[in-house]
């Protein structure tokens, strides 16, 4: 690395060494330094307001909205403005990391293992490129430490649990399902 004396003659590098911001400088920064911490409150705030508004949202689209419609027995009404009101199922689930064995397990037992995904990959260091080129069967072999990672994809495991429920299926303990409606509005 070279010094600032083989860049620079001996005037240059005693004007950069004594260098001092000036007040203005100074000034500019603090006031920037000011607009920064405001820009960022302000960021904290509207993302404050955004949630609360995505849980008034979630409320009347999801317990309110349903609950109206059920109690007078309409699932779709067509609104004054236009739109048609519906109520349609969704469907939410996840498996706890301490299930994930059981549940897998349960999955490929019952015919229903090809939803799994699996993740295969190695960590190399720098410099060994061409051995990161060779296929996973060749890894073990070369000595690295490979990782076979299995995952179900969120929509995936989603519509897994719609078509088991919806097809009368009970699915096992290992598994966190939610059921709910939810108002829609089609324009």
């Amino acid at each position: 690395m070279s010094s600032l004396e083989d860049l620079f003659d001996e005037n240059m590098v005693s004007e950069i060494e004594n260098w001092e911001p000036s007040d203005k400088d100074l000034s500019d920064i603090g006031q920037l330094a000011s607009k920064l911490i405001e820009c960022q409150n302000e960021v904290k705030q509207q993302e404050e307001q955004l949630a609360l508004a995505k849980s008034r949202l979630k409320e009347v689209q999801e317990e309110a909205l349903p609950a109206a419609m059920e109690k007078t027995g309409l699932s779709e009404i067509k609104l004054a403005t236009g739109e048609k009101l519906s109520i349609d199922r969704y469907y939410g689930a996840s498996i706890p990391a301490e299930n994930k064995e059981q549940a897998f397990e349960w999955l490929r037992d019952t015919g229903n293992g090809d939803i799994i995904k699996h993740t295969v990959g190695v960590d190399f260091k720098k410099g060994e490129g061409e051995s990161a080129e060779r296929a996973y069967e060749l890894l073990r072999s070369a000595g690295f430490e490979a990782k076979d990672e299995e995952k179900i994809a969120p929509p995936t495991l989603k519509a897994f649990v719609r078509v088991e429920v919806e097809e009368g299926r009970t699915l096992p303990p290992h598994f966190n399902v939610f059921i709910g409606q939810r108002a829609k509005i089609k324009r």
